[in-house]
């Protein structure tokens, strides 16, 4: 079996991946789990999607439930869609569409929303609320010093 490898910009072998499964990296414990939300009625469950949105944004949403072979660190074919976990909506308060500075931390992270844990989505929001209690913009040069 070819391994290719995953490198950075500056060439430096990042992970290793198996020709053929994209998702080699990925711990078993990871790929195992299921989303409880695999249903309609456990999706209705989670109150209101749209109270994650912020108001006249004009973000049109879809709350789907998972099927039974995805998984939160699986991309959505054309990028159409991806996957959260909804403490970072119902518990952290983490809105659509994305502040700028999240856009910037995401950016800078090279990251997908999904693949920031909520604990630091938790990090995130908290210095966004911050900042804006003591009257100034959230800097992501200000928030990478601390994190």
């Amino acid at each position: 079996m070819a391994v290719n490898r995953l490198t950075d910009e500056n060439g430096k072998t990042v992970v290793p991946i198996s020709e053929g499964d994209s998702y080699a990296w990925v711990k078993g414990e990871v790929s195992d789990l299921v989303s409880l939300f695999c249903d309609s009625a456990s999706v209705e469950k989670l109150g209101d999607p749209l109270s994650w949105v912020r108001e006249d944004s004009g973000v049109k949403l879809r709350f789907l439930p998972c099927g039974a072979d995805e998984r939160v660190f699986k991309r959505g074919e054309g990028w159409k869609y991806f996957y959260m976990f909804t403490t970072v909506f119902v518990d952290i308060g983490v809105r659509f569409p994305f502040t700028q500075f999240e856009c910037g931390v995401l950016s800078q992270l090279k990251c997908a929303p999904s693949q920031i844990h909520p604990n630091a989505w938790a990090f995130i929001r908290g210095f966004e609320i911050l900042m804006e209690y003591v009257g100034k913009e959230p800097l992501l040069e200000v928030f990478f010093s601390f994190f």
